[in-house]
């Protein structure tokens, strides 16, 4: 902090910024933090052209980006992968806009390794702490039935 107060009176607010964050840098970088945090937008280009070819994939790819940056208010990045988050956001468009889409097949069919029940936790984390709403007990219903057809599959 001393040096920072020296930076002060000898440079102007850019520079100064610029000295803030690399010391910002050298503190994070000395207590072994992983700068290397997958965003969970290369899931919407992706995934984008292959959603259905029934759908305004532009107009739900918007929905789907501004779901994506409300998830920003909160620290997902640190508990769930991009893939899962990207795939919440993906459900929650879904509701919003009331699509039959089966997000299992969508799943299935690119490969995307990501884990149901995380998924249904990040959807429900989504939800309540920037939505302030419950995920609708029909959705819950049916993503139960969803994760035992998941859970059997694998199973076999």
């Amino acid at each position: 902090i001393s040096k920072i107060c020296e930076l002060k009176t000898s440079v102007d607010k850019s520079q100064l910024k610029n000295k803030i964050l690399q010391f910002e840098f050298s503190v994070l970088s000395s207590c072994g933090f992983d700068f290397s945090i997958e965003l969970p937008y290369k899931w919407i280009k992706r995934l984008k052209n292959k959603i259905t070819q029934n759908l305004n994939t532009n107009q739900f790819a918007t929905l789907w980006m501004y779901i994506l940056n409300d998830t920003f208010t909160l620290p997902l990045c640190l508990r769930f992968t991009s893939a899962t988050i990207a795939m919440a956001s993906f459900v929650i468009a879904i509701e919003k806009i009331k699509l039959s889409i089966d997000v299992l097949n969508v799943i299935e069919e690119n490969k995307i390794e990501v884990s149901i029940s995380e998924m249904k936790q990040c959807v429900y984390l989504i939800n309540k702490y920037i939505y302030n709403k419950q995920s609708d007990i029909e959705i819950k219903e049916n993503y139960s039935k969803e994760v035992n057809r998941y859970h059997t599959e694998i199973s076999i």
